[in-house]
């Protein structure tokens, strides 16, 4: 229960500091307020309460419901008060033959998509590599112990 109020609590500070800061950062600063940092907090909040939850798979489907939620406010949000078209216009950029322009539409399918399979895939990753690093320095199925059997 308190990782997901600390989700809860993370994710709107980040995606509300997002919304309140747009007008005035550029697209690096908005790329780590609403991908980067939720990531790396929602799989440090997993790893920190994901082992003594019952379900580890329910409990990294819930925190990273909560991050497309929060994703999908923010899009909602920006998109009404025209907020981001204006961020997409002061970030865009054109030099010639190289043109970097930013949608002005943050709520798509595809987009929250890459939020869903992002956050649950960095979780379920660091969840993976964690245990099994824990396998390994409690001997089971070490290299050294296999040599010893030998």
């Amino acid at each position: 229960m308190l990782a997901i109020l600390l989700a809860l609590i993370f994710n709107g500070l980040y995606y509300g500091s997002a919304y309140f800061t747009l007008p005035r950062i550029n697209s690096l600063e908005l790329l780590v307020l609403i991908f980067f940092l939720p990531i790396v907090t929602n799989v440090f909040i997993f790893l920190m309460f994901g082992k003594k939850a019952a379900n580890k798979l329910l409990l990294a489907a819930v925190i990273t419901a909560i991050s497309v939620l929060a994703y999908v406010l923010f899009g909602i949000t920006a998109e009404s008060g025209n907020m981001l078209t204006e961020f997409a216009m002061r970030n865009s950029y054109s030099n010639g033959n190289i043109v970097v322009s930013i949608d002005d539409n943050l709520v798509s399918v595809s987009n929250a998509a890459f939020v869903l399979l992002s956050n649950l895939s960095t979780m379920l990753i660091a969840r993976f590599l964690k245990d099994r690093r824990n396998n390994n320095d409690s001997g089971e199925g070490s290299f050294e112990e296999v040599q010893r059997c030998e």
